[in-house]
């Protein structure tokens, strides 16, 4: 298994936290993305708990409404003061909350660390919402509109952002390809993409970067959390 390897600029940059061989900096936008199941709110919720620990304020968003993650998100409220979470739901909410309200809360709290949980999940919401067809061009636009909102949000506050997506496959002849949902505007205007996928030991993950060959082992605890290495 091939380590992370950090380029020479990388490491210049200011760095927020070095999670599990991955070094999230400063300003940067990061996808982690994989199937149902396979750890990706674990990796955002273990992440966050060793950013509040360096007692930075930090922001999630959660779009999915899961019981089981609500649950996990009232664990680190209840440890941790400098932390405020936001459910939303409807996509017409996502959209308002992220354009006109969220650079004002960080401001305010002065957050190193958004986490948005799951950054497709209103995307989903957005045809039901409307009541009509959706084409897929439309949805790319606004994905598109609200990456570009995101950028310039992490450019002037400094803040890091870890957005969760789920995956599907293309398949090309032989070769199929993992890819997160959100389309180009999630790919090209993100900083760097992670694919977290079930390993051979149940209680492990392995992370692996996009469009590369570098990936880590991860275990996940009893409490369902992934367990930090620096």
């Amino acid at each position: 298994m091939k380590k992370f390897e950090l380029s020479k600029d990388m490491l210049k940059e200011d760095c927020l936290i070095k999670f599990n061989g991955i070094k999230f900096l400063k300003g940067f936008i990061y996808v982690i993305f994989g199937d149902s199941g396979t750890g990706k709110t674990a990796f955002v919720v273990s992440m966050s708990k060793e950013v509040l620990k360096k007692e930075y304020a930090c922001i999630i968003i959660s779009t999915e409404l899961k019981e089981q993650d609500r649950d996990r998100f009232a664990r680190l409220m209840d440890r941790f003061k400098n932390l405020k979470i936001y459910y939303i739901e409807k996509f017409s909410d996502f959209e308002e909350f992220v354009k006109n309200n969220l650079e004002k809360i960080i401001k305010k709290l002065n957050a190193k660390l958004v986490v948005i949980d799951s950054f497709s999940r209103p995307f989903q919401n957005y045809a039901e919402e409307k009541s009509s067809f959706v084409s897929g061009k439309e949805k790319a636009k606004k994905v598109k509109d609200l990456m570009n909102v995101i950028r310039m949000i992490a450019h002037d506050t400094g803040c890091t952002f870890v957005l969760t997506t789920h995956c599907y496959r293309k398949y090309f002849f032989t070769k199929t390809t993992v890819v997160p949902v959100g389309g180009s505007g999630l790919l090209y205007l993100s900083d760097q993409k992670f694919w977290i996928r079930f390993a051979k030991n149940p209680v492990h993950r392995i992370i692996r970067k996009y469009i590369d060959d570098t990936e880590v082992l991860v275990k996940i605890n009893s409490f369902g959390e992934i367990e930090f290495e620096p």
